[in-house]
């Protein structure tokens, strides 16, 4: 792509984006880029690719959950006396942006990354695109519905426990989370820091997956893999887990009916349905959730919201506080708990 085709493509994402401001409000986006930034943006982008350089993510245009740094945008995290302006680009953006992609804006988020509906934010509720009367998903509410309305190629949310997962399949596109620690969370504000990694949401495999290879931490070793070698053990296997049939007994019929399409599509393609026990998954999640490892999100944010009561959403207010309370023994067995079932499993 050159210069003349970056400057036609930035123009009419923004014209987009504009038309829709009125209709949306501010509910997908929390800031977007100035014009002098795009400028000064596509005007890196198309020197670089002047002088020969290899760029494999020019052409594309991204957004940011604003709980992720970029340079020239304030982070919020979505709470406005959160907001403070980065002195650099977290370190996965940084990546992204020296492969050639450039940052339109900072979407919406569930507040500190506090929440799975998306409406748990003082810039307004996100709705889904897909069925605009209902929840985004959360906590990477305007992540996923920036690229499900086509605002950008791709987005970056965060993961901890189904925020970069939900939003996507409620509105209807690709998202990946990677594995915790193969991405840097440099940059990014903790939710519960050991479990938190960054996402991607795309409208299509082929575009996800090559931003996902470009945002690996340098020192993991699948880093530079190409598509058949890092493919290739998916594509000889041809195997799924799925949950047993007694791990589904709390699904209401409606979600059944849909599990089982997808089990069918997936076998159509011609993978073998492997059932797998989900008991140690299940009670993991209910350590996250329910256990003292929510302390982490305590101290993350805790003492900041300690003294910030006007702009903080109750839900996350409570939740946040409220995770101060568990003894330290319990965080450090739970932990140890967590551990040997992550062993277990492998």
């Amino acid at each position: 792509m050159d210069r003349t085709s970056l400057e036609h493509k930035a123009r009419s994402l923004m014209s987009r984006i504009g038309a829709q401001q009125e209709s949306l409000g501010s509910e997908v986006w929390i800031s977007l880029t100035s014009q002098g930034r795009l400028e000064q943006e596509i005007a890196r982008v198309g020197d670089a690719l002047d002088s020969g350089e290899a760029m494999p993510l020019a052409g594309l245009f991204f957004a940011a959950k604003d709980n992720i740094d970029v340079a020239g945008f304030a982070t919020t995290a979505a709470h406005p006396d959160f907001s403070h302006m980065p002195e650099r680009s977290s370190a996965i953006v940084a990546a992204l942006e020296q492969a050639g992609a450039i940052a339109l804006g900072k979407t919406n988020m569930d507040q500190f990354a506090t929440g799975l509906t998306g409406s748990r934010s003082p810039y307004g509720a996100v709705h889904s695109d897909t069925f605009p009367d209902r929840v985004s998903g959360g906590s990477s509410s305007g992540s996923a519905v920036s690229v499900a309305k086509d605002f950008v190629d791709f987005s970056l949310g965060t993961d901890t426990a189904g925020s970069g997962r939900v939003p996507a399949a409620f509105n209807h596109i690709y998202g990946f989370k990677p594995t915790c620690g193969v991405t840097v969370v440099e940059g990014v504000v903790p939710a519960c820091e050991s479990f938190d990694c960054v996402s991607v949401f795309a409208k299509d495999f082929a575009t996800g997956s090559l931003v996902y290879r470009t945002l690996l931490d340098p020192k993991f070793p699948a880093r530079g893999r190409g598509d058949e070698a890092a493919m290739a053990p998916i594509h000889r296997t041809r195997r799924l887990a799925v949950p047993r049939e007694e791990d589904l007994a709390s699904l209401s019929p409606i979600f059944r009916e849909e599990f089982e399409k997808c089990l069918a599509g997936v076998q159509s393609h011609g993978y073998q349905l492997v059932p797998v026990d989900m008991t140690p998954f299940f009670e993991s999640g209910k350590l996250l959730y329910e256990g003292a490892l929510v302390a982490e999100r305590y101290l993350a944010v805790g003492e900041f919201m300690e003294h910030h009561h006007e702009h903080a959403d109750p839900s996350v207010e409570h939740i946040v506080l409220n995770a101060k309370e568990p003894p330290a023994y319990r965080y450090v067995r739970e932990k140890d708990q967590l551990a040997r079932r992550i062993k277990e499993t492998l």
